[in-house]
């Protein structure tokens, strides 16, 4: 029999996860006020003890407190998610728990059987890609440019049944269209398919290692293949402004990492990609890069003779400069 305080919210589907989140978390808010609503991020826990504590703690003048457990299958360690498995009928009934997972919930573990006895149950499986297809037209013009069923069709082909990434693209090329309708023609240049993107995060890898003979091959592998130097140079800058935000972030927060994707609007993946490469660069040196960056682009658009691949190779040299 489920808990009408505890609920459990997970699914690949993560936007739709997400929002499901905000909306609750906003209902919660106007009725009982934000002073009796906290988040708990499982990266942040050393152990069960604070997020136990915080689950007993009692509302602040009001009736209910929420407390919202993000990405309970975030981290390796175990022993937390075991003991609170073992907290979860003592959770008083003033308290309600959300856990909501983006990821992929280990559904062997005592944690998630016991949710699934215990709490309300909310997954949002993979959408479908006609779904998809309707969606991007919707979140396009939402932000103010349009994107025909065909467009759309193809732009879901492009990305697979991806939910987050056809979000962070539909941004991406809205901003590219700067009001106009989206095109073909701007999916083939600014969105690799699929089974391209894993090449790309390779050469992007090598790069945020700082690994030049890899970075090269990696570079040369793309280009043989197809890959549009344009399209290279753009997802380069994106990467390269991931690392600038995460770097600057964790020079504020330094204890914070865990909240970097949230705070700073992006995909979990893309984080912690981030996260794992931000050690190898000072904040100077990313400013330094994301300027060359933003100069290559403006000389390449600008019809500038510039042999694009052999700019891209100096790139790569410049980048994995000690």
């Amino acid at each position: 029999m489920s808990s009408s305080n505890i609920l459990l919210i997970f699914g690949e589907d993560q936007p739709r996860v997400l929002a499901q989140v905000r909306k609750l978390t906003a209902q919660f808010c106007e009725k009982h006020g934000e002073h009796n609503f906290e988040k708990i991020w499982s990266d942040d826990l050393p152990s069960a003890t604070p997020l136990l504590h915080s689950l007993e703690t009692l509302p602040f003048i009001g009736k209910k407190r929420l407390v919202v457990l993000r990405d309970p299958w975030g981290t390796r360690a175990t022993a937390w998610r075991r003991d609170l498995a073992d907290f979860l009928e003592k959770i008083p009934s003033s308290t309600v728990l959300v856990a909501a997972e983006t990821g992929k919930p280990d559904k062997r573990e005592a944690l998630f059987k016991k949710l699934q006895k215990l709490a309300r149950v909310l997954e949002f499986s993979q959408p479908q890609p006609a779904e998809l297809a309707q969606r991007a037209q919707t979140q396009a013009q939402a932000a103010g440019a349009q994107l025909g069923a065909q467009a759309a069709s193809f732009l879901v082909e492009r990305v697979g049944n991806d939910a987050a990434r056809l979000e962070n693209e539909i941004q991406k090329l809205v901003l590219a269209a700067a009001g106009s309708e989206i095109t073909r023609e701007n999916i083939v240049e600014l969105v690799p398919p699929a089974d391209a993107l894993a090449n790309i995060f390779a050469l992007t890898d090598a790069l945020g290692a700082r690994q030049l003979p890899r970075a090269l091959t990696e570079l040369q592998n793309l280009l043989v293949g197809g890959e549009s130097e344009f399209y290279l140079l753009a997802a380069l800058a994106g990467h390269f402004r991931n690392l600038l935000l995460v770097t600057d972030f964790l020079e504020q927060n330094p204890q914070a990492a865990a909240r970097a994707a949230t705070e700073l609007k992006l995909h979990p993946f893309v984080a912690k990609k981030a996260l794992a490469q931000a050690r190898n660069f000072d904040l100077g040196r990313l400013r330094q890069i994301y300027g060359r960056l933003a100069d290559l682009d403006v000389s390449l658009k600008t019809g500038a003779k510039n042999d694009a691949r052999l700019e891209l190779e100096r790139l790569c040299i410049m980048i994995c400069e000690k």
